[in-house]
Order: structure tokens, then C-alpha cells, then sequence
């Protein structure tokens, strides 16, 4: 089974481009942080944006071009983007 890979950064140094009205989340019941939010139409995962917490967490998976940053650890690397070492 595949695992994702976060690319997580500061909540200004984030902008979705396109497809922003697209985008639903799910709040777990009883969790105090965790949502998850994804694509409305194919249910793709998609950025988590969190600007109380001051960052956003997004899947590289959804990224159209090399994020410029490197992984820091390699846990659970099923398959990968021809960017990630």
C-alpha cells in the first residue's frame, strides 16, 4: 500500500491556483485538529490549510511541479516522484 508524502509549509506561503471552490473537508468527530480535505469530484486528497495554526499541510502528490524542497525522512516510500531522492 502507498503512503503520502506532506509537503508542509507556512500558511503565507501557500495559495491554491485553481479549483479552490472544488475543495470539501471532513472535521473527525472528537479530534481537535484533524480534518481531512479533498477534491469534491474525484476525491483526490487536497491541501489542508490551517491559518489559526499558521501552516498548511499538502499532499505532494497534487503538486504539478518539483516543490523545490526535499524530503527530511523516508518512511514508507511504496512509490515516488521522479523529484523525490
Amino acid at each position: 500500500a502507498a503512503h503520502a508524502t506532506n509537503v508542509i509549509c507556512k500558511t503565507e506561503d501557500f495559495r491554491f491556483t485553481r479549483g479552490v471552490d472544488l475543495v470539501k473537508s471532513y472535521h473527525v468527530p472528537g479530534a481537535q485538529y484533524f480534518t481531512s480535505c479533498f477534491c469534491g469530484e474525484c476525491g483526490s486528497p487536497t491541501a489542508r490549510v490551517t491559518p489559526e495554526r499558521g501552516f498548511a499541510v499538502v499532499p505532494a502528490g497534487s503538486l504539478d511541479t518539483d516543490p523545490r524542497v526535499r524530503p527530511m525522512t523516508h518512511i514508507f516510500v511504496d512509490s515516488k516522484a521522479n523529484w523525490f531522492l
